[in-house]
């Protein structure tokens, strides 16, 4: 058996909210290649419109869920899925703890998140989830896969510009997140060969160096870098592991779960900062938190925030 984890983010371009990188985690035949779309298509498909009562839509989360839209297409894998994994989410509140059980402390210190919370899935019926997790329970064990993990990470502003401050870039963050989040997730995996497939990180085609700032151990020897995939070998903890870094890297299940879980994580951690500020400042519209509408958001509340005593590295992104 080996382990293939898909890594993926959600929050790399606002200026408001969280940066979430969120990592899925399966057990697979120990097999030159394995496609989780291929083995598992009889409860999953990538098109929302072909999901039924047998069947999930997990893909990149930009086709799945739009600005202000309906949460339903994500919930209605994200759920049936955390049940297969015996975790049962009913509030806003578990959902963060379970997701990004270590974001506890960075949202404490924020009274739009510290003081939130609200009965999830928002905008699907628990019915349509229950009846989904003992179909893909069984399908895991037919097919010899098994989910074993979902973990992410989330970075909100004030820690988000400390890191920029020492780390120099919005690239070189999304990378030590990242695989920082990969090397704790392969310390509880130990043993087996693993695979890793992550999005490509701000355009970057070189990762050997932040891999081995990561792993230290070992050296990253190189099977190609370049525009379309950056592909490494290394040994860790006297295992191989293969890391993959492609543009689109959507297009891979285990990373499209990774998508959809951060982008549902964000976008959760927005509804509670647009409630706070929206019952503070009066006809304040709710925002997606990206640059341009960023700055209206941020201009709008600035008085309130000045006289809570609230510091602006609390709320806005430097990058």
């Amino acid at each position: 058996m080996a382990f293939l984890i898909g890594v993926d983010e959600a929050g790399y371009g606002p200026n408001l909210g969280p940066l979430v990188v969120a990592a899925t985690v399966w057990q697979i035949p120990d097999q030159p290649s394995v496609n989780l779309y291929s083995r598992l298509a009889d409860g999953v498909c990538r098109e929302p419109g072909e999901a039924d009562q047998r069947r999930v839509a997990i893909a990149d989360s930009k086709l799945l869920y739009k600005p202000r839209g309906s949460l339903a297409n994500l919930e209605r894998a994200i759920y049936p899925i955390l049940g297969c994994l015996q975790q049962s989410v009913q509030t806003w509140q578990k959902a963060w703890s379970t997701l990004a059980p270590d974001s506890r402390s960075q949202r404490a210190r924020l009274p739009w998140y510290a003081e939130y919370d609200e009965i999830v899935p928002i905008d699907l019926d628990v019915d349509a989830i229950r009846i989904l997790v003992e179909p893909m329970n069984k399908l895991q064990t037919r097919c010899g896969i098994k989910l074993t993990a979902i973990r992410s990470t989330a970075i909100f502003p004030e820690c988000f510009n400390q890191l920029i401050t020492t780390l120099g870039n919005k690239s070189n963050l999304l990378s030590d997140v990242t695989l920082k989040l990969v090397r704790d997730l392969l310390a509880e995996c130990p043993g087996q060969r693993a695979k890793v497939n992550c999005d490509k990180h701000g355009g970057r085609n070189q990762y050997a160096g932040m891999l081995h700032g990561i792993f230290p151990e070992t050296l990253a020897r190189v099977h190609e870098e370049g525009r379309a995939v950056s592909q490494y070998d290394m040994q860790i903890d006297s295992r191989q592991v293969s890391f993959r870094f492609s543009a689109k890297g959507e297009r891979f299940l285990e990373s499209a779960l990774a998508s959809m879980v951060a982008k549902y994580l964000r976008e959760l951690a927005m509804r509670a900062f647009n409630a706070y500020w929206c019952s503070r400042v009066e006809r304040l519209r709710p925002t997606a938190g990206y640059p341009v509408d960023a700055k209206r958001f941020f201009a709008e509340i600035s008085a309130t925030a000045d006289a809570s005593g609230i510091a602006r590295d609390h709320i806005w992104r430097c990058r």
